[in-house]
């Protein structure tokens, strides 16, 4: 009889590493997105930090939002990382709505109204993510 294995996958902490937010007129938004996920395995320290950029740009010019965040998880039972859905499907999962909330905070502070991006599901990222998965020691 095969016994499970215990997996344990803990949001730690999300950090902005690098926000750039350039405002050149308010008015009516037309957004397109793109993500730029990566991620660094430290079994050393049982974390996986998931690296994720975001560019929101408008398509007349007028905003212009580049962040880097870096959410860390800790971990254990985890063998098969680059295969796991914990590190690519669910990571980008629970990262998104910080960074969503920090989008908002930031275009809220600026003295504009807010800038709410929408809920994405953030599953097609895996692949792209998956190929990323780097290992240090």
């Amino acid at each position: 009889m095969n016994e499970a294995t215990e997996v344990k996958f803990q949001f730690a902490n999300f950090l902005i590493k690098e926000s750039h937010f350039v405002l050149n007129n308010a008015g009516e938004y037309d957004f397109a997105l793109a993500f730029d996920p990566s991620g660094v395995v430290l079994p050393s320290l049982g974390q996986f930090h998931l690296h994720l950029g975001f560019t929101a740009k408008d398509a007349n010019g007028l905003v212009d939002i580049n962040v880097v965040a870096i959410a860390i998880f800790q971990y254990e039972g985890i063998d098969n990382i680059a295969d796991s859905q914990y590190f690519v499907v669910n990571a980008p999962a629970i990262a998104f709505p910080y960074l969503r909330a920090y989008i908002s905070t930031l275009t809220t502070q600026s003295g504009i109204p807010p800038i709410i991006l929408p809920t994405l599901n953030l599953s097609g990222l895996a692949d792209i993510l998956r190929q990323s998965i780097r290992v240090e020691e």
